[in-house]
């Protein structure tokens, strides 16, 4: 561990870490806790950031080089454990250390828990007396704490959106139509095969694979592959081999590798149930989670983390990567289109056009007008807002143009008005609601589309 002490002390330092990740040009983007999921096509794009989440609350702090990590571990999975396994998978390439591109694929809804030794909750309800008996197998007497099973455990539960996943029988599952009994069967064999693989990796890295979940989803052809990520530190559990041994022995509870150790530093820190907010990790405690992470990287895929902040911030690294990929067309801006109404499409397809020659990508508008729905246009602009990519705004309105100042008084991003105008007369009338701004709201109005092209291409020609 000590080995990626100085390098996770210098990423600290140096603030080296990624907070977040949008690349509007890659897709339609979906959130979650700790990772960004872009869609585009029939692929998807998995990004894996620093954050850290325990309780279902996101943390206010990031850990250097998880996202990094749980990357490596996820490819790992797939590249090996999957396709030693003979189990179908979504994967199709990792362009960068923290970008994994799958198919895309339906999600079954169901978390497919393979349990190896006799822990975690199972072993709470069994030994609280609370459930024994599962409509698909029963628990008999006797059994002990941290035992290896005589056979794989197969206990799915439904994936909750937040909250508690909870218990699904077999019998449910497919009365639910979530897939057919072959199909079901074809699923578990897969996970066991899965987790067969992951338990001979970790045993060669000096650890036990302990439990650990997988997902499924169908294709389009309706083959079933697994996606997401494969025997990862925040999808698993895992004992220290010499640890555990040592720990049974001596009667005593082997020390967990999984996720729980950064929940154990918040609960530390002063978390109580029913708290809204996660205090503050020290700068000691960073360091460790850090270090599991790298460190059981390292050991499980055989693969260095290295960290190089003189060659450049990550986000631009990942733009970069995903440019050499031709996932993007450039990684280095794009101009987002707003229009007020549909009857401007003229307008704006001049400035679509001229921006195409000029080689600069462009979102096309869904026209909405900011007096009419305002809320809607804040909705865009706060979506947008999030791009790690450099962005221009181009709105266009005419008459009483509330849409370019609305944008502008809202976004960290440039904003060009492009009124239309139908002739000279209107103009002269219609052009103050454009010019005539409040403090405090920088707003660019060009009449001319070909210019308001070329102005935003000058724009981001500095951010490149």
């Amino acid at each position: 561990m000590s080995e990626s002490i100085n390098m996770i002390k210098s990423a600290i330092k140096e603030n080296y870490v990624l907070r977040d990740f949008f690349c509007p040009e890659l897709g339609q983007l979906y959130a979650g806790k700790t990772g960004r999921v872009h869609k585009f096509g029939d692929t998807i794009a998995l990004g894996r950031i620093d954050s850290v989440s325990s309780f279902d609350i996101v943390s206010e702090q990031y850990i250097p080089f998880k996202g990094v990590c749980l990357n490596k571990q996820a490819v790992a999975g797939h590249e090996l454990d999957a396709k030693n396994a003979e189990v179908p998978s979504a994967y199709e390439k990792s362009p960068d250390s923290n970008i994994m591109i799958q198919k895309a694929a339906k999600n079954t809804g169901i978390e497919w828990i393979v349990r190896g030794y006799f822990t975690g909750s199972l072993w709470k309800n069994y030994n609280n007396k609370k459930m024994r008996e599962f409509p698909w197998f029963k628990l008999p007497e006797g059994l002990k704490q941290f035992q290896k099973f005589d056979e794989y455990m197969f206990t799915p539960t439904t994936k909750a959106v937040t909250g508690h996943d909870l218990d699904i029988s077999l019998e449910e599952i497919v009365k639910r139509k979530l897939c057919t009994q072959e199909q079901l069967e074809l699923m578990k064999d897969y996970c066991f095969r899965l987790f067969e693989e992951g338990s001979k990796r970790a045993e060669a890295a000096g650890y036990i694979l302990v439990d650990t979940k997988y997902e499924f989803g169908f294709l389009p052809d309706g083959t079933i592959v697994v996606i997401d990520e494969i025997n990862t530190l925040d999808s698993s559990r895992f004992w220290d081999k010499t640890d555990y041994e040592a720990k049974i022995t001596a009667g005593k509870s082997p020390e967990e590798w999984s996720k729980e150790f950064a929940r154990a530093a918040f609960v530390e820190g002063g978390y109580k149930e029913g708290d809204t907010r996660l205090p503050l990790l020290s700068e000691e405690q960073i360091m460790k989670i850090s270090s599991i992470y790298v460190d059981m990287t390292q050991r499980l895929t055989g693969e260095k983390i290295t960290y190089n902040p003189n060659y450049m911030d990550i986000n631009r690294r990942i733009l970069n990567n995903l440019r050499k990929e031709n996932l993007i067309k450039s990684g280095k801006g794009l101009v987002v289109l707003l229009a007020a109404s549909d009857k401007d499409a003229e307008h704006y397809s001049k400035i679509s056009k001229k921006l195409q020659e000029l080689d600069i990508p462009v979102i096309m508008p869904t026209p909405t007008s900011a007096h009419k729905h305002t809320k809607e246009v804040l909705d865009t602009v706060e979506y947008y807002n999030r791009s790690t990519e450099p962005l221009v705004y181009i709105a266009v309105a005419g008459r009483s143009n509330g849409l370019g100042p609305v944008v502008a008084g809202n976004t960290k991003f440039p904003v060009i008005s492009c009124p239309p105008f139908s002739d000279n007369a209107t103009m002269q009338m219609d052009i103050w609601s454009s010019l005539r701004m409040p403090g405090e709201l920088p707003m660019s109005v060009i009449i001319d589309p070909a210019n308001a092209a070329l102005e935003a291409k000058r724009i981001l020609d500095l951010a490149r």
